[in-house]
């Protein structure tokens, strides 16, 4: 357990299960899931998560949402199930939920493995998703896998309407120039 203080007074000390506790249970029941269709259908039943900046993080069940995603993305990177690897992405949230949604991209790149450009076909369209959540984590992976076929999918994000986004397509573009002189021109021509 780990103890909190909430507000300033010496009497509201309170104590909570740590965040690796709660996304430990969850993992151990989607690994109870031994078929990736009800794995899936699993993933699916996990709301989008808000934006970090919301108030809905003051509530405990949106934290629990948070924690089941990130033990799906896990489950997922063990089995090899990169079907869900989508989906986990459309759940996740904007902004970084105090380092949570780090963590969720992990388990896709091992579901992946080896395969970049599989992953990269998951990802790229996920550039132009309707969320602004999806498109800036799905930004930021491209960007650390650093392929010279995501250039096109960077450079529509670096014109996103959403700051968070287009900062995260600008840090993406410069991982991928580091690889590729087409890259560099083409945030030369950016910045």
């Amino acid at each position: 357990m780990v103890a909190r203080l909430l507000g300033g007074s010496d009497d509201e000390l309170v104590t909570e299960h740590s965040p690796g506790l709660h996304i430990e249970r969850h993992r151990t029941e989607l690994r109870a899931l031994r078929n990736e269709a009800d794995f899936l259908g699993a993933v699916t039943k996990i709301g989008a998560l808000a934006d970090s900046d919301d108030s809905c993080w003051d509530d405990s069940q949106s934290w629990t949402a948070a924690y089941r995603l990130i033990a799906a993305a896990d489950v997922a990177g063990e089995r090899g199930w990169t079907s869900t690897v989508g989906p986990i992405f459309e759940r996740v949230a904007l902004g970084d939920l105090n380092g949570l949604m780090q963590s969720v991209r992990h388990g896709p790149e091992r579901a992946f493995d080896d395969d970049l450009n599989g992953f990269a076909n998951v990802l790229e369209p996920l550039v132009d998703h309707q969320r602004p959540r999806t498109r800036q984590w799905a930004v930021r992976e491209l960007g650390i896998l650093r392929l010279r076929r995501s250039l096109s999918a960077l450079l529509r994000a670096a014109a996103d309407p959403v700051v968070e986004v287009r900062n995260e397509a600008m840090t993406s573009l410069r991982m991928l120039a580091q690889r590729h002189p087409e890259a560099a021109a083409a945030l030369d021509a950016l910045e």
